[in-house]
């Protein structure tokens, strides 16, 4: 976790006015938890929670590594995500910022483009106690001079108007907003279908397409290789090839461009640099033997 925290403390501590507006973070995040826990990959069970709690943990202990990110505003899925960091991560280092939820900041700066959640809509008839205490959010303030703006985990696994509602708050507040893990390849690639989700295919079109990578780390594995398409923002993105020899593994540089490579480019270059089809038979003989 503290290699990611420091590539993203380098990636945003430049002037946040000179941010683009919108940035991405993404990695598999129990795959580094902060404490001593043992990492999971997508193959092991885990719930919503526990990857909900991972990337607020990130974002709480990268806080305190700029001074840059001091005013920064940070959007949580729901009130009891927001009430739950507070409570690990209580004292005066944690105080200065704004804690608030997606739907209460959207409600705050721009009520009538507010998207409502039909499940808030039910919930808050029957049972509005079982949606958290509010009074862990902090007074939010007026629009302001560019500052950086962080949400959490935004309609993964959550309500899609998380989505919808992130982009009055971005356009009311000028600040860049780091969007952690919050499965924005659904929302741009069709995984929702148009005719379905109207309001969020608009919202794709016209919010998300042009985002930029702050900082990307996912595996891609193909005929028996392993490699991280790995970004930070202002350097070129990477196809790093890990190969292992008695043991040590070795981090091998196979692709590297301004854009984000291709599933089929990265099959590519991961086959060059490890022995083309030739060395995937070597390798497919090795495994059967």
């Amino acid at each position: 976790m503290s290699s990611i925290t420091s590539s993203l403390t380098r990636a945003l501590s430049a002037d946040p006015t000179s941010l683009p507006r919108k940035l991405s973070v993404e990695f598999p995040p129990l795959l580094f938890p902060l404490d001593s826990a043992k990492p999971k990959s997508s193959l092991d069970d885990f719930d919503n929670v526990q990857e909900l709690t991972a990337n607020a943990d990130l974002l709480l202990t990268l806080l305190p590594l700029s001074p840059l990110f001091k005013d920064s505003l940070l959007l949580f899925p729901d009130l009891r995500e927001c009430e739950e960091a507070r409570k690990r991560f209580p004292g005066k280092m944690f105080a200065p910022y704004t804690y608030s939820t997606i739907a209460a900041a959207a409600k705050h700066y721009d009520e009538g483009s507010y998207a409502i959640p039909w499940g808030e809509r039910i919930v808050s008839l029957v049972n509005p106690s079982s949606l958290g205490d509010p009074k862990v959010l902090s007074p939010l303030p007026p629009p302001a001079p560019p500052t950086l703006a962080f949400a959490v985990q935004p309609g993964n696994a959550g309500p899609v108007e998380d989505w919808l509602n992130l982009e009055p708050i971005q356009k009311a507040t000028g600040a860049s907003l780091v969007i952690i893990n919050g499965a924005l390849d659904k929302v741009t690639s069709g995984y929702y279908p148009r005719p379905f989700f109207p309001a969020l295919a608009a919202c794709s079109d016209r919010f998300y397409r042009d985002i930029e990578a702050a900082f990307y780390l996912k595996p891609v594995q193909a005929k028996g290789l392993y490699a991280w398409v790995y970004r930070v923002y202002g350097e070129p993105w990477q196809v790093v090839l890990q190969e292992e020899d008695d043991g040590e593994v070795t981090d091998v540089v196979c692709w590297q461009g301004e854009r984000k490579p291709s599933y089929e480019e990265c099959v590519r270059a991961m086959l060059d640099a490890g022995g083309g089809e030739e060395g995937w038979k070597k390798r497919e003989r090795e495994e059967f033997i």
